[in-house]
């Protein structure tokens, strides 16, 4: 009898249901244009344009451009948006209710704004260190 109820316990234990996805570990896959300006006058026209895809771990507080993934520190993430800086100093904001992307550098002279949608992926783990 007791060998029966334990096998009844390895199989009920074999169905229980997978665990959720971590939603707090994604990536966003954005459409973006970026233009960049002296101070006071916008171009009309995006100088570069095109897909990015970033990776956030919110547990962990990193973030990274999938493109040459080092993992960084966000900024700060709330409910409603999540904030970066990218490794030449734009800062970024994604709405996390509408996708909208905004990044933005300058100085005195010169400067970017970058717009641009994402939608959320399935996450890509960041790449493990190599020593």
């Amino acid at each position: 009898m007791n060998r029966l109820i334990a096998a009844f316990a390895l199989v009920v234990a074999g169905c229980q249901a997978p665990a959720p996805p971590n939603t707090d570990q994604f990536n966003l896959d954005c459409q973006f244009e970026l233009r960049m300006f002296l101070v006071g006058k916008l171009e009309e026209k995006p100088n570069v344009s095109g897909p990015r895809t970033y990776t956030f771990d919110l547990t962990r507080r990193q973030w990274c451009n999938t493109r040459d993934c080092q993992p960084a520190d966000i900024q700060d993430v709330t409910a409603s948006e999540i904030r970066f800086q990218d490794k030449f100093g734009a800062d970024y904001t994604i709405n996390r209710n509408t996708g909208e992307l905004v990044g933005v550098m300058g100085d005195t002279d010169l400067g970017s704004r970058t717009t641009g949608a994402c939608k959320k992926a399935p996450f890509t783990p960041f790449p493990a260190a190599k020593f």
